[in-house]
């Protein structure tokens, strides 16, 4: 299949190495840039405006092979359609599992003579070929939200979820979005974040505070389908701290939910200048790292944390434990203190 202006979608990309490391690279991820350079470029242009460009992508190294799904939405989408499997089995498998792993591999193999899907096209504003003249219809940037669109709340009430964009757009790996929740009785705006871990209680505990100092809560669980936790909150309107914050009701307040916080024995672990919101005359502390949030002397810091110099006390370190003096150092930062 073609375009008007005789450009050929790309249905499947195949990256294939002799053998794994050859060359220092993975497959998948090249076979990724393919998929990525060949719809960047001017040609693809309307396909692109059209369509969210679903392909194939797969990585083989030697008899190792990985099969992925790719699309344009929002943002690039990659996702594994299985596990890596080998199309060589192993001597010890038994009958009925060589049944089996022949039956995955021809699943899995089928995928290359099927077409990734074909190009449909979206409501939206109208467009000109340049090349045809015609007329096409370009689609809004699509969002593919998360499967997780409805919960009970403590009322008994179903909660509809319509979500809407991403909340942290320049942090493409955070699930955070903003949503339209809906009841029989009421619709407002909600964020919802899907995290490994989460800090319920010490959110709940600020969220409490007269004045809040954090969003209020509206479903914070583990949810089996999900695999994570699924966190909603109410949708507050305010201001990310910019440099230091200087406002003395404003350092107060600050002040007073770190107070909080260690009065019950939690660390907050991550007291920088976007996860502190301005709001009124006071702060919130927003929901970016209540995964991190825990006890002293026992929730830790991730392994995989970025320490820049001067950002973290002396005493941080990948893994290590959260500690009070660690929020003072970085409420001394932000406040000039």
């Amino acid at each position: 299949m073609k375009t008007h202006d005789n450009f050929k979608p790309l249905i499947l990309a195949h990256e294939l190495k002799l053998e794994i490391g050859e060359g220092g690279c993975d497959p998948s991820p090249q076979a990724q840039n393919v998929y990525v350079a060949y719809y960047s470029s001017d040609e693809a242009r309307l396909i692109r405006d059209l369509s969210c460009c679903p392909a194939i992508i797969i990585g083989s190294a030697g008899p190792n092979v990985r099969v992925s799904g790719a699309v344009f939405a929002d943002q690039l989408v990659v996702q594994n359609l299985g596990d890596s499997i080998s199309v060589v089995p192993l001597r010890t498998l038994c009958l009925k599992e060589l049944d089996n792993y022949y039956t995955n591999l021809i699943r899995l193999m089928a995928v290359r003579g099927r077409r990734a899907g074909e190009v449909g096209v979206m409501p939206g504003r109208p467009a000109r070929s340049s090349s045809t003249g015609v007329t096409r219809t370009l689609q809004p940037a699509l969002l593919i939200g998360p499967h997780f669109q409805r919960y009970d709340d403590e009322q008994g009430k179903t909660v509809t979820l319509t979500y809407k964009r991403r909340l942290a757009t320049e942090y493409p790996m955070k699930a955070v979005f903003v949503a339209e929740a809906k009841t029989d009785t009421e619709t407002r705006d909600v964020v919802v974040k899907f995290t490994p871990v989460y800090g319920k209680a010490a959110h709940e505990l600020l969220a409490s505070a007269s004045p809040p100092q954090a969003p209020k809560l509206h479903f914070c669980d583990a949810v089996e389908s999900v695999g994570m936790w699924v966190v909603v909150m109410d949708y507050v309107e305010g201001k990310a701290v910019a440099g230091v914050l200087q406002d003395p009701a404003r350092v107060a307040s600050l002040q007073n939910a770190v107070k909080t916080l260690h009065a019950n024995g939690f660390v907050f672990g991550d007291l920088r200048n976007p996860n502190v919101l301005e709001v009124g005359d006071g702060v919130m502390l927003i929901d970016s790292d209540f995964d991190w949030c825990g006890k002293e002397g026992t929730a830790r810091y991730p392994s995989d944390i970025l320490l820049e110099e001067g950002v973290w006390h002396a005493g941080v370190q990948r893994g290590g434990l959260l500690k009070y003096e660690h929020d003072w150092y970085q409420f001394r930062a932000l406040t000039a203190g």
